[in-house]
């Protein structure tokens, strides 16, 4: 009988954002500390674009998101403009500093292709690139630390994913 393998694509930056889901425009923007299911299916769609009218994550089947901190960065942003004059307001946003993101495949090839490319988490501009290639057991995986999220009826609201018709997306989270 042949041992189940992952084959984990680690990626890293310097900072990261991921959008959270009130991304309303409040004084502070903090990041969240995970990902949501829209977010992982976006990536999916970036690593392998055949993908891009798929409804749920089918190649990926499981991650871990790491981070050193946070830091709390401004911004200016500009409201829509009235009667021709342009409002500016100050933002705070929180950024995850040092983020590795190792993204587990069950097909090598799908992360040979991966190890190619490089993704961002929600803004293109925080831009992580690949960095490791390597092949674990699923039970080795589960040890690695980092935060990860499971989809659950039980779990906790996170989103609304426009990927299946805006339904809710609710997770728990699996932090090692």
């Amino acid at each position: 009988m042949e041992t189940k393998k992952y084959y984990v694509v680690k990626f890293a930056g310097v900072f990261g954002f991921i959008k959270p889901f009130s991304a309303i425009r409040d004084k502070r923007i903090y990041s969240q500390h995970y990902l949501t299911p829209s977010i992982l299916n976006g990536i999916e769609q970036k690593l392998f674009p055949e993908k891009l009218n798929q409804e749920s994550v089918s190649s990926i089947v499981a991650h871990k998101l790491q981070s050193s901190g946070m830091s709390i960065q401004k911004e200016t942003i500009h409201a829509k403009q009235i009667k021709k004059q342009s409002s500016f307001s100050v933002v705070e946003r929180g950024i995850l500093l040092y983020p590795v993101l190792l993204i587990a495949f069950d097909d090598q090839s799908y992360a040979e292709r991966a190890h190619k490319q490089c993704i961002s988490l929600s803004r293109s501009e925080d831009i992580l690139f690949p960095e490791d290639l390597f092949e674990t057991s699923p039970e080795e995986f589960d040890l690695i630390p980092g935060i990860e999220f499971k989809e659950s009826e039980d779990g906790f609201l996170v989103g609304f994913n426009r990927y299946k018709n805006f339904q809710e997306m609710k997770i728990v989270l699996n932090i090692r």
